[in-house]
């Protein structure tokens, strides 16, 4: 008799965890996933995510990556900021066409100030070429106080 109230208890005990559980693990929410619960004071909008996956593959289509499609507010006063220094620059005739773009990678934060400018990739790969040589000046002292020589004459012979 005591044996069979102890397994009761088990029993019951395992039926009321399971179902608790199944009911805070997968409950229906009317927020989509991903978004964030909104705090009685603060609004916030959810925003969607744009994925781009690799084609090519019968059975799978890995992803690439995934951008969220608006910006962050979070980011909204950096923004404006950036964005006066973009007109101060305008209106003092420094510059033409001034764009910006920030990404977080840790959280896929983003934010930008007129982004439908397109620049020629050329200007751009300089980027990974300065990265490259920053990185390669922590193991090799004295890399960068290096002098080199660029002959316009020889580098156009070499790209004919």
């Amino acid at each position: 008799m005591k044996k069979t109230v102890q397994w009761l208890i088990v029993v019951f005990t395992a039926t009321v965890s399971s179902i608790l559980t199944y009911y805070f693990t997968y409950r229906k929410s009317d927020a989509p996933i991903g978004a964030a619960q909104a705090d009685s004071t603060i609004h916030q909008s959810y925003c969607g995510f744009k994925i781009l996956r690799q084609d090519g593959y019968k059975f799978i289509q890995p992803v690439q990556f995934i951008q969220q499609e608006c910006e962050s507010p979070q980011l909204a006063g950096l923004k404006s900021i950036i964005a006066q220094s973009i007109d101060s620059f305008y209106r003092v005739g420094i510059a033409k066409n001034i764009s910006y773009f920030l990404r977080n990678f840790e959280d896929g934060s983003w934010t930008s100030v007129n982004p439908e400018f397109e620049y020629h990739p050329g200007s751009l790969m300089k980027v990974p070429v300065l990265i490259t040589y920053l990185k390669m000046s922590e193991s090799i002292p004295g890399l960068l106080d290096k002098r080199l020589l660029f002959d316009a004459l020889k580098n156009s012979l070499l790209r004919s």
